[in-house]
């Protein structure tokens, strides 16, 4: 039944405009980038988790294995979907913020960021610094049309 909604909601957007068929295609990428990401770690799990339990020096590294699993998960499922919630910008925006922050911080502690598990080795260097300036950048576009959509169906809707 959601899976019908989503679908149905896809194909109402996608006919506007084409900048309808960019905020779609844009959601889907950035959905699957980071769905791809949580699949990697997945399948290296126990260097995953292994890599949080050293970075932190503790235990509290299983709580942060899975707690960034799980955003991802919720990320990409949501981008993935299409939703256009202000919150899942921010979101997503703090997420990769915060996690580029204290990899570029603490570099000399990683030598791999383990973005995408133990299948893609990327140093936290100026490579991994393009690539999150990048997504950053997508997800901002995505709300800046996102807002531009609603703001276009609302003035549409109150046209008198």
């Amino acid at each position: 039944m959601i899976f019908k909604k989503s679908i149905l909601k896809l194909k109402t957007i996608w006919k506007k405009n084409l900048l309808s068929k960019v905020f779609i295609i844009l959601n889907i990428l950035t959905g699957s980038f980071f769905l791809f990401s949580m699949m990697l770690k997945l399948l290296s799990l126990r260097s995953w988790v292994s890599f949080n339990i050293e970075i932190l020096g503790s235990n509290l590294g299983y709580i942060n294995a899975f707690l960034i699993l799980l955003i991802e998960s919720f990320i990409a499922i949501s981008f993935i979907r299409v939703s256009s919630y202000k919150s899942l910008y921010l979101l997503a925006l703090l997420f990769v913020s915060i996690l580029t922050i204290i990899v570029i911080s603490f570099k000399s502690l990683f030598q791999s960021c383990m973005c995408f598990g133990t299948f893609i080795q990327i140093k936290p260097d100026i490579t991994f610094l393009i690539k999150n300036i990048v997504i950053l950048i997508d997800i901002v576009c995505i709300y800046l049309i996102n807002f531009k959509l609603n703001k276009k169906s609302y003035y549409e809707k109150h046209e008198n």
